[in-house]
């Protein structure tokens, strides 16, 4: 997936925001939770807190779906009609195929056949074509 827009990233905290609004349909506002036991406090040595975003409550269980979505929204009618394509083992593979059912294009997912089946079938659940690979690398080769 590629897009000129998406290396260059939000220049200000408007853009953010403007971010976070314009894919706020596709995603949840993923709580924080604030972890602060007297294990933790052992384990620093004294007072502290540690605060977690709970992003595995996301619709597609990590962040990624955030960065997929921000990049895909800006992709134009020519570019969602040839569909997209990703190489990953994961999270990005899950975010992109969520991303372009609910955009309405395809999307062809490149991922090693060491890839947890969980993740493969969540993709193939999605709608993406999924097209096992020996590692990454082989990846690259397929997509060029």
């Amino acid at each position: 997936m590629s897009n000129s827009n998406a290396s260059r990233g939000p220049r200000s905290i408007a853009a953010i925001v403007d971010a976070r609004e314009q894919i706020r349909e596709w995603t949840v506002e993923t709580p924080l939770w604030r972890w602060d036991t007297p294990a933790l406090r052992e384990a620093w040595g004294g007072p502290g807190e540690l605060w977690l975003k709970l992003e595995l409550l996301q619709v597609t269980g990590s962040f990624k779906a955030r960065g997929v979505f921000a990049v895909m929204r800006e992709l134009d009618e020519e570019a969602l009609r040839r569909g997209v394509t990703a190489i990953s083992a994961g999270n990005h593979a899950l975010a992109v195929a969520y991303a372009a059912r609910v955009l309405g294009t395809t999307a062809k997912l490149v991922m090693p056949r060491r890839t947890n089946p969980l993740r493969v079938d969540g993709c193939r659940a999605q709608g993406a074509e999924v097209v096992l690979v020996e590692d990454v690398h082989a990846g690259f080769r397929v997509v060029e």
